[in-house]
Order: structure tokens, then sequence, then C-alpha cells
């Protein structure tokens, strides 16, 4: 028979081991292997990973990784006639991947386009359609290149009368017109050097500093000589596209003076 000293002992142990802090259960233990504890219920182990892991984002598909390294170049004529179009690739550069190419006709309202993968460089011609017109090198200028520049590529673009003006030309991407300039050149000033094939050459094609009067109301929106840099529009199309418009009705560019 325990003494009467011994179950009072027992009895402050039995309390003593009451009152001690239990330990949190932790998952797989205590509360049993399918649930886990957290303050104030219990939940499902599945349910509590759903909540603690964050969600898993998909890499890009093979599609959208190729579509990155391409660019949309799209071309309308809004000039109220046809006009003739004519590519040309900077040698040792990537060629065209889709779209037209090459030389064609473009009538009143039309519009066409071609995709352009990283390493590409080049330029697109026009000039009005008939009478006698055609390619001698003194038109209008898309000119544009989509090649890596530091770890990145950067799509580049301009519009260029340097060589000479055949029909006015801006460009747009992302809601904003990043280069050319939308005058008639023609209608606001006498050509000095006129080829008689539809473009007014350019006197000032290798002279750098300043434009001379036929081409100024287009200086720092179109290159009107070399280094007219104010028209250069590089990295500023993040979209991977930009139309570009040939005709007075085209979207004004507010470099244009």
């Amino acid at each position: 028979m325990l003494s009467r000293i011994s179950i009072l002992a027992l009895l402050s142990l039995a309390s003593s081991v009451a009152a001690f802090p239990q330990p949190t259960p932790v998952v797989g233990r205590d509360v049993g292997e399918d649930t886990v504890s957290v303050p104030g219920n219990a939940i499902s182990v599945a349910d509590y990973w759903k909540t603690a892991m964050p969600e898993v984002t998909e890499a890009p598909s093979a599609d959208a990784a190729a579509a990155a390294q391409r660019f949309t170049i799209k071309v309308t004529n809004k000039l109220g006639r046809a006009i003739q179009t004519k590519h040309a690739l900077n040698k040792g550069f990537a060629d065209i991947v889709s779209g037209d190419k090459g030389q064609g006709v473009m009538q009143n309202g039309a519009q066409s386009q071609f995709v352009v993968p990283v390493g590409w460089a080049g330029n697109l011609a026009v000039v009005e359609n008939g009478g006698g017109r055609t390619f001698l090198g003194d038109e209008s200028l898309i000119e544009g290149s989509f090649v890596k520049q530091g770890s990145s590529p950067k799509f580049d673009i301009d519009v260029s009368y340097v060589t000479g003006f055949s029909l006015p030309i801006t460009c747009t991407c992302d809601g904003k017109t990043v280069t050319g300039c939308n005058k008639y050149l023609w209608s606001l000033s006498k050509c000095p050097n006129d080829n008689g094939k539809g473009s007014c050459k350019n006197p000032h094609r290798d002279i750098k500093g300043s434009a001379t009067p036929f081409f100024k109301p287009c200086q720092h929106a179109a290159y009107t000589y070399p280094d007219d840099d104010g028209a250069n529009a590089n990295g500023l199309c993040k979209g991977n596209t930009i139309t570009c418009c040939v005709g007075t009705s085209c979207p004004k560019n507010p470099k244009q003076s």
C-alpha cells in the first residue's frame, strides 16, 4: 500500500505534466499522416501544399519564342494612286522569312507586309507607278535592321530622303509615329535636281550638316542629309510590329516642321 506521502507526490507529478505546453503538431506527426496543423484548424496535406507552394509559371512555347525573334513590317498605300515598291537586302545579312519582297506594285489603299528575323538589314524603296517612273537609286526609303545590340536584338528603323525624295512616308509603332515625314515636297518648292523618273535627287547625299531648301521641311523627321540622326528610331518599337504609310494623309511625325 502506498503511503500518504507517495500518493501526494504522484498527484503533484500528474498536475505538472498536464500544465506543461505540448509541441505543435507537424506534417506526418501527432495529427496523422493526412493532415497538417495550422492556426485554429487542421487541413489535408494536399490542401496545405496548394496554398504553401507558389504556382509554377510555364516556360514560353516554342512558337512564342520564335515570334520574339521576328519583326513584322507593314506598308500601307494612302497616296491616292498606285505605287511601285522595291526591296533590297544588305550584303551579308539574313533575308526576309515571309511576306512580300522583291519588286511589285501596290494599288491605292492596299497593304502589304514582310517578316524579318534577327540578323536582317535592308530597305524598301517607293516611287509612284506609271508615267515612265522607275527606280534609279534616288527614291524615298524605309531603312531598317533587326540585329543584336548588346545582349538582345533591337529593331532600328528610319525613313530616308538622303539619296532623294519620291513620295512621303511615315512609320508608326505602339501608337506613336517614330520616323518619317508626310509632306509632299514636290508641291512645296521646286526640285533642283529632278531625275525625270519620279524622284528628286538630293544634292547633299554625301554632305553632312544641313538640308537643302527642298528637303528642309522634313529635316530631323526623315533623314535629309547623312547625319540627320534625329530621324532614327532605334529600339523604340517594343511590340514586334511597325506600320509604314505612304502618302500625305499618313500620321504626322511631331518632329517635322
